[in-house]
């Protein structure tokens, strides 16, 4: 966190249907993989109200119930969210 605040640069990448390729010998061994890697600036959600709309946000991604977040709660979390100056993609395989 105290990086973040000092250099606010950061990088982030996801990877999907990653797989692993077998070869006769280790060195022919490899990876299939789709990749996103993006570029930007790390932005600390102060907003009580921003901040509970991005835990909503994430919290979908794993349940479509609604969930309460307690302000207390809340203001102790840290949500940064990333303003996304570039972004590239590549594709193995």
């Amino acid at each position: 966190m105290d990086m973040l605040r000092k250099n606010d640069r950061v990088c982030f990448e996801f990877d999907v249907d990653a797989e692993i390729v077998k070869g006769k010998e280790a060195c022919n061994w490899g990876m299939r993989y789709k990749r996103v890697i993006g570029f930007g600036k790390a932005v600390f959600l102060d907003n009580i109200k921003e901040k509970r709309r991005a835990l909503g946000i994430i919290m979908r991604q794993y349940s479509e119930g609604t969930f309460r977040f307690p302000d207390d709660s809340v203001r102790r979390t840290a949500v940064i969210r990333v303003a996304i100056e570039s972004i590239t993609s590549k594709q193995s395989g």
